[in-house]
């Protein structure tokens, strides 16, 4: 970890894998106190925060969600694959 003049200074590199932890409130009094001043400073630093933190609340909302039960499936045939695009979309009933 990089700290220059003292634990307040560090750089965005640094910074940035401190943020999970920060978010967490896992870092110590010092680190804690460095992420701050840096966030202050550095605008950057401050969006890529803001992405993790709403990426972190989206997927804690979304982690006690279970998918549907049922859905379309491929229907497969002679020159037909999902890989090669041309496969049809159907329902599990195999109407449409």
């Amino acid at each position: 970890m990089l700290l220059r003049r003292g634990p307040r200074r560090m750089n965005c590199r640094a910074i940035r894998a401190l943020l999970t932890p920060y978010l967490d409130d896992e870092l110590d009094d010092v680190r804690r106190e460095a992420v701050r001043h840096h966030l202050r400073c550095c605008a950057r630093c401050r969006v890529e925060l803001s992405t993790l933190d709403k990426t972190v609340r989206i997927i804690r909302l979304w982690a006690g969600v279970n998918p549907p039960e049922a859905g379309p499936r491929w229907v497969e045939g002679p020159g037909r694959t999902p890989h090669n695009g041309a496969a049809e979309f159907r329902k599990p009933d195999g109407k449409g």
